[in-house]
């Protein structure tokens, strides 16, 4: 009754209590409902949801959640943003965890939040490039309103968790590369 509750409301998703069994998530995407379900703690509960099918999960430890389905942390996530004219330039690098090639890892968007004061200005993305390294830009916020305060953030991808680098003041000039 609750899977045509839904589809009868136009809901786009459902969170059952967890747990779910696979004919559920199957019923429900017959519905064109999406489901995530409440709330899995374990690690055997998150194998068992990925099992199922559903499509997101509710859980209070998401580090614990993302290690059971096979998210890694990167090694390193280096970022820093810098003002070129008038375009604020937003570079860095990703380091894949061992075990983890770039050709699996280096996928994936990077977004750049600009703070101009203590407002939002703008949010821009890029992607990382088979390297590991990005380099995208987007306009400067107006020189009156001082250097701009900037979050990188990557984003994650099927092989590693996200990564945050900032709030940090973009640099006046670009950074010092040395062999």
């Amino acid at each position: 009754p609750y899977l045509q509750t839904a589809d009868d409301r136009d809901y786009t998703f459902i969170s059952p209590e967890w747990p779910v069994s696979a004919d559920y998530v199957r019923r429900a995407h017959a519905a064109r409902l999406d489901v995530a379900p409440f709330t899995l703690n374990r690690r055997a509960d998150v194998r068992a949801a990925r099992s199922a099918g559903v499509d997101a999960l509710i859980t209070d430890d998401p580090l614990m959640a993302a290690r059971a389905l096979g998210l890694r942390p990167p090694r390193s996530f280096s970022a820093t943003a810098f003002i070129r004219g008038s375009r604020l330039i937003a570079t860095g690098d990703l380091l894949t965890p061992r075990g983890v090639s770039a050709r699996q890892g280096c996928r994936g968007t990077v977004t750049m939040r600009v703070m101009a004061g203590d407002r939002p200005a703008r949010s821009v993305s890029g992607r990382l490039n088979r390297n590991c390294e990005f380099l995208f830009g987007t306009r400067r916020p107006p020189a009156r309103l001082g250097r701009p305060s900037v979050t990188i953030r990557f984003n994650g991808n099927r092989r590693l968790l996200p990564r945050l680098v900032g709030p940090k003041r973009a640099r006046l000039a670009p950074p010092s590369f040395r062999p």
